[in-house]
């Protein structure tokens, strides 16, 4: 018997077709499919159980979509038409391969605006104004290649089997999962980048005198031009400037419990479900800065002994509170 789709499971996949997905609403997605699944694979490791649940899935569709002649009643097709394209999307998530339309550059016009992407790896990036981000369809397939002109902060999801490389103005800069924030300013030609956390590798695309490249490191700034380079200790201010207006700083001291949901609420654009008024004493200290979401969510239940759960396409979170 085939699974029944929950409503808004058929709504996500409306919103994968168009495009206006979240990464967060990605992985409800993804989680909801991979509980239609039997746990039949073993779990050596995350690669290899991505790799296996991705040949079974392939095989199910194939054969579930052997041509056939099948009655189909009037008032069933658009049900079944909606059945089918949730497997073939979840399938092609899983997959790790976007099948999205050609993503068009994103442009901020506006002075001093900032507009949060959620990427389909869930890598979140921070576009400053007068800036434009785009990447092609096959993202993520074997790198995560992107082009950014003028300014924005990265906070890249690890992934050591898929680089994410950013192409802006004469510099590729190439990281594995780490923060940083890139400046590229094509009227006067000069290039900065600013490591956040993590190692990154910048270099120049064409270079006569053959010039390797540089690895930067936390708390670094790299800054170049057509003429020459230079890497400097960045200061304190130029941090807080990189990060200004973002939701990226996420270190908590003693605070309360429903104003951090809150704050990983607005970040990763989702909603958490909780009994707020029983976790209303609860204070937490911790650095979830460029944490994930599945990590921050398990940071902070575990700082006050409860846990999380996603029911039904939402996140739960359930405890005794504190006192």
């Amino acid at each position: 018997m085939q699974p029944q789709i929950p409503d808004h499971i058929r709504q996500l996949a409306d919103k994968w077709i168009a495009g206006t997905i979240t990464a967060s609403e990605r992985d409800v997605l993804l989680e909801w499919y991979s509980r239609q699944v039997p746990a039949e694979i073993p779990w050596e490791s995350a690669d290899a159980h991505e790799t296996a649940m991705e040949e079974r899935l392939y095989a199910d569709l194939q054969h579930k979509l052997q041509p056939s002649v099948i009655p189909v009643k009037k008032n069933n097709w658009k049900r079944l038409a909606q059945a089918a394209a949730v497997l073939l999307l979840i399938a092609a998530g899983w997959a790790g391969i976007s099948k999205w339309q050609q993503v068009k550059p994103i442009v901020i016009t506006a002075d001093g605006s900032i507009k949060k992407m959620i990427l389909p790896d869930s890598s979140i990036v921070w576009l400053k104004g007068n800036s434009s981000l785009s990447y092609q369809q096959d993202f993520g397939k074997k790198t995560r290649q992107v082009v950014l002109k003028g300014e924005g902060l990265f906070e890249i999801k690890k992934d050591a089997a898929h680089p994410f490389i950013v192409e802006s103005g004469q510099y590729t800069t190439r990281v594995l999962g780490t923060s940083f924030n890139i400046k590229e300013q094509t009227g006067n030609n000069t290039f900065s980048l600013l490591v956040l956390t993590g190692k990154v590798q910048v270099e120049k695309k064409s270079s006569k005198d053959n010039v390797q490249p540089l690895l930067i490191t936390p708390d670094y700034q790299f800054t170049g031009n057509s003429r020459e380079s230079s890497v400097s200790k960045a200061s304190s201010a130029d941090r807080e400037q990189s990060t200004n207006g973002t939701e990226y700083d996420m270190n908590f001291n003693r605070t309360a419990f429903p104003d951090i949901v809150q704050r990983i609420e607005q970040k990763f654009d989702i909603k958490i479900n909780a009994n707020y008024q029983q976790f209303e004493n609860c204070r937490i200290t911790a650095d979830i800065t460029d944490q994930s979401l599945s990590n921050s969510l398990k940071l902070i239940t575990m700082a006050i002994s409860a846990t999380y759960s996603i029911s039904d396409g939402t996140i739960v979170i359930t405890g005794n509170g504190c006192r």
